[in-house]
């Protein structure tokens, strides 16, 4: 079964935030508290979490690295490197999570067959968005399925959550 390994790294917080001069004890105490919680919080789900992408025929790697940090304001979590906020809304990390592995199976070899026409039907039925818009659809559409199924009592309170977090205007639009 595929593991996502939630990682603290103070040279990357770091480099990320701008390099700001700083006392990193602080930081890094409260990073390292936050990285041993988030890793038992997700370790809760992780097997439900994989499951529904397996449900759906998507293959992955078998381990995940993904680095929580101190994202800046305007900064939303990316895929590549998995990159996400710091944060004491659980539901906030874990759709954040969720959302960035679906990029993530988009991306991968194996899942490549399976997307190609969902994606080749959607650019031609919104010719005039842009790539980002493009691809969130089915984003959004995984992202649903898998909170559903991963998170059965909480996801009607997860599923809109990607959206107002960062306020990323593509996604918002898709």
């Amino acid at each position: 079964m595929t593991k996502l390994l939630i990682t603290y790294s103070l040279s990357y917080d770091w480099l990320v935030r701008g390099r700001p001069d700083e006392d990193w004890r602080p930081v890094l105490e409260r990073a390292l508290a936050f990285q041993a919680k988030a890793r038992l919080w997700w370790a809760r789900r992780e097997h439900s979490v994989f499951a529904a992408f397996k449900s759906f025929g998507l293959r992955f790697w078998p381990t995940w690295p993904a680095y929580a940090v101190h994202l800046p304001q305007g900064v939303p979590a990316f895929k590549d490197p998995l990159t996400f906020a710091i944060s004491d809304g659980w539901d906030d990390v874990f759709t954040t999570l969720v959302h960035e592995l679906c990029h993530l199976h988009e991306d991968h070899p194996a899942n490549r067959a399976r997307y190609k026409p969902v994606l080749t039907h959607i650019r031609e039925c919104f010719l005039d968005e842009g790539e980002d818009v493009q691809y969130h659809p089915i984003t959004c559409a995984l992202q649903r399925a898998v909170l559903m199924q991963a998170f059965p009592d909480r996801w009607p309170a997860m599923v809109d959550r990607t959206g107002r977090l960062g306020g990323r205007p593509a996604l918002v639009r898709a």
